[in-house]
């Protein structure tokens, strides 16, 4: 990505001469909006009265300011959910005075990937000029698709008056949504929220007028009608993966002729797409439902049957904000190979559904963008139809297996070295029983000569074929049993470790009274004493043993100078 401060203008549109400022009728600042073509603003609904007159005044234009109202159906006022989740807020107003044309914006439907750069510009009191701010997208919050920004300083939360400001994107100036509201609490947290482009449009559609790129979701894959699955297990597992759980690449199987899992595939992805989700063609329902996915956790779903891997690979550059170089290639591989070059470069993690993957017209380019993905640490879904030949299905397999067997090789790295030597240490100065952390490691070790010949690191060796995700979550289940195995006998070595410590510590003030009474020579608690310290500070140390020589000392002394039998010393 380039620097957070660059913002480069694509486009008389992107300049700013869209920017407007909303006021009441004694001209006092309401909020801010953004100018869509000749006489449409788009801006918050709190901003203005639902029934009500404003003034719309552009900001880098000459004039008074012109007139304008809500247009019939288009205020969208904010509603919580029972978790006290906001949603809506958003308006579209008339202008009563045409602007020119070539003044209106275009709102982008991009992925608001975390730790994009991010500028707005808004009219705070005694600012009515307009404030620049600048943020850092944080990720989606809440159930209608909104997303955080942290602001760059604690002053540049947003405030009063930037309410349907437009988010900007640094990187290509191009805006992305608008300012919706902030939070901030009395610990200091300072919090902005905005209203992404693809939000914006299921709210009111008719906004689509002036988006730009195409929509996250293929339209082979949008389902008319509001048809409940009838494969409710499947639609749970869709919606907890879409929600971040499971392994990053998931296989699942729909065939053709499977209505009830088509449908759940279907529905589960309107759902998770921004656009989508409840707007008329997909009931949303009611929140807490095991097999309704986020608003916002899908970043795009193409119909791989239908498409060819460059122009999915285009569309996800596209998304990303990485736009190609005027003049690109034309040949479709070496137009793939652009856009795979330009993902590899942003490392931002996606979440994508590709359906028909053994019914793509070229498997292998396909393959390879998959591939590239899952390199990335992207979210994969993969759809297969049931259609494809034994090897595409082993190249499918070991596209989704490369990231759990990367993780798990690193688990097992950790188990075999950080993890192993730390008990040896542990080991080498406490004599006590670590059979099962010993069994453990031995599992792993095992599991790691396994891995090695999935990989083939051995000359002259063949790889085994890749594991299936029912023979990962077995041998995820064995590195994380052998771990915890491990983790225990040293959390139960470091606290024999601290006890050995204390005792220590219960030898030396005894030794010292005995000093002090000239009876340190005593013979039969002398010997006493030694065996506690032998044991104490020559290891390994049994902690059992210690503790038991170490109270029959103690007694001893305390039974010499006439103390209490039990009683501690001072």
């Amino acid at each position: 990505m380039a620097d957070g401060n660059r913002r480069t203008v694509t486009s008389r549109s992107e300049d700013g001469s869209w920017r407007v400022r909303i006021l009441d009728e004694r001209e006092a600042v309401l909020g801010a909006g953004v100018l869509l073509g000749r006489g449409t603003v788009l801006t918050c609904a709190h901003v203005v009265p639902p029934d009500g007159h404003v003034l719309v005044d552009r900001v880098d234009a000459a004039g008074r300011p012109v007139r304008a109202q809500v247009i019939e159906g288009c205020w969208i006022p904010e509603e919580t959910d029972r978790f006290d989740d906001p949603g809506g807020d958003v308006a579209l107003l008339a202008l009563d005075t045409p602007q020119p044309q070539e003044c209106g914006a275009t709102l982008h439907r991009v992925v608001p990937t975390s730790g994009r750069a991010v500028s707005m510009c808004g009219y705070p009191r005694r600012f009515d000029g307009g404030v620049w701010f600048r943020a850092e997208i944080a990720g989606r919050a809440g159930r209608d698709g909104r997303v955080q920004m942290f602001p760059r300083t604690p002053q540049e939360v947003v405030r009063p008056g930037f309410s349907g400001a437009a988010v900007t994107d640094n990187e290509t100036g191009r805006v992305i949504g608008i300012v919706v509201n902030r939070y901030r609490d009395s610990d200091g947290l300072c919090l902005s929220y905005m209203i992404p482009t693809e939000t914006v449009l299921r709210h009111l559609p008719q906004v689509r007028t002036w988006a730009h790129g195409p929509s996250a979701v293929d339209a082979a894959l949008v389902r008319s009608g509001d048809q409940e699955t009838g494969d409710s297990s499947f639609a749970e597992r869709l919606a907890r993966w879409l929600d971040g759980g499971g392994p990053a690449v998931r296989i699942s199987t729909v065939r053709p002729g499977d209505e009830d899992r088509t449908r759940a595939l279907h529905r589960a992805i309107m759902l998770a797409d921004r656009e989508l989700s409840g707007r008329g063609s997909v009931r949303r329902p009611a929140a807490g439902s095991a097999a309704v996915p986020a608003v916002g956790s899908l970043d795009l779903a193409v119909d791989a049957a239908r498409r060819s891997a460059h122009s999915i690979a285009a569309q996800l550059a596209e998304r990303l904000g990485l736009t190609a170089a005027a003049g690109g290639p034309a040949d479709p591989g070496a137009a793939l190979t652009d856009a795979l070059d330009r993902i590899r470069g942003a490392q931002v993690p996606l979440t994508v559904v590709v359906d028909g993957v053994d019914d793509a017209p070229d498997p292998p380019a396909l393959l390879d963008l998959l591939a590239t993905l899952a390199e990335r640490s992207c979210r994969l879904l993969l759809i297969l139809h049931g259609t494809g030949s034994a090897e595409l299905n082993r190249a499918v397999l070991e596209i989704a297996a490369r990231p759990r067997l990367a993780r798990l090789s690193a688990l097992l790295d950790d188990i075999t070295g950080r993890a192993q030597q730390q008990l040896a240490d542990r080991c080498a100065w406490i004599d006590t029983d670590v059979g099962r952390a010993t069994r453990a490691l031995t599992r792993a070790h095992t599991l790691r000569s396994h891995l090695d010949r999935l990989g083939a690191t051995r000359p002259g060796s063949t790889p085994l074929p890749p594991p299936s995700p029912p023979e990962l979550d077995a041998m995820e289940g064995t590195a994380e049993q052998a771990l915890a195995g491990v983790e225990e006998a040293i959390g139960r070595l470091d606290r024999h470790i601290a006890r050995c410590e204390v005792l220590r510590g219960r030898l030396r003030p005894y030794q010292a009274m005995l000093a002090e009474r000239g009876a340190a020579e005593q013979p039969a608690v002398e010997a006493l004493y030694r065996r506690a310290r032998d044991l104490l500070w020559h290891p390994p140390c049994d902690p059992v043993q210690a503790e038991e020589a170490v109270d029959r000392y103690t007694e001893a002394v305390r039974r010499w100078i006439g103390g209490t039998p039990g009683e501690e010393a001072p």
